[in-house]
């Protein structure tokens, strides 16, 4: 699985996340425009987070702020509960 986080730029908190239910490698790669060949987390901005938000559950950015100004914004993999492996986001 693959998830979105805000960072407040003024201390580095975390300020929300959410989860890209029905995203692919392929399809962010494709999406983003560039490759993401670990499951490290990778910088993306406001306007590429509003792209990714078609990704996840209807309304997962009400309310949401997207100020590139205000935060830091990262497109990570993630596991879907304790013990998975990262094949299942193609990654081994």
């Amino acid at each position: 699985m693959w998830k979105v986080e805000s960072f407040r730029e003024s201390d580095d908190g975390l300020e929300w996340e959410i989860y890209l239910v029905s995203a692919t490698r392929a399809a962010l790669e494709e999406e983003l425009g560039f490759s993401m060949p670990t499951p490290d987390g990778y910088p993306i901005s406001g306007e590429q987070v509003r792209r990714l938000a078609k990704f996840a559950r209807p309304g997962a950015l009400d309310g949401k702020v997207l100020d590139d100004e205000r935060f830091a914004f990262f497109v990570e993999a993630v596991a879907d509960k304790p013990g998975d492996t990262y094949d299942e986001v193609g990654f081994f």
